[in-house]
């Protein structure tokens, strides 16, 4: 399987939905890990509305990086995003920045909407506990490797 990069298929997603069409790609890197999985998990993306804490966007960085995180805080117009497997809170980022967001995550064949009531439980402990992530990321290692063997 071929990979095309990111800087490629931005102005497809861009022009999908712009018309009002929703986006998926499989997702590709670790830091949104344990809700998306590289290589297992794809996400739908949507043109952007509103944004809220919570949400996941798709976004470039001033270094041209396109990457897809979470928001964390919204102050003073500027929003602050963090992968959900990362313990640094990157800002400001601005609306500009901002290609689309996630509406659904396709995982291991299910279709889940950002809507569904399990989604938004998972999104609102997982921001709160923004302090705990690397202890329960290293239980959670822990764990796997006990139960793998």
């Amino acid at each position: 399987m071929n990979k095309v990069s990111m800087s490629e298929i931005v102005p497809l997603i861009k022009e999908v939905i712009s018309g009002g069409g929703k986006f998926s790609f499989k997702v590709t890197g670790g830091s949104m890990f344990p809700l998306l999985i590289e290589g297992r998990d794809s996400v739908i993306l949507e043109k952007v509305h509103t944004l809220k804490t919570g949400d996941i966007i798709l976004y470039q960085r001033d270094d041209e990086n396109y990457v897809l995180h979470r928001i964390v805080k919204i102050k003073n117009g500027e929003l602050y995003l963090c992968g959900d497997a990362q313990f640094v809170i990157e800002y400001p980022i601005r609306y500009n920045q901002v290609i689309a967001v996630v509406t659904s995550i396709v995982r291991k064949g299910e279709t889940i909407k950002v809507s569904d009531p399990k989604y938004k439980f998972y999104t609102k402990v997982w921001c709160h506990s923004f302090k705990a992530r690397p202890y329960i990321l290293k239980a959670y290692a822990k764990l796997k490797k006990t139960f793998k063997k």
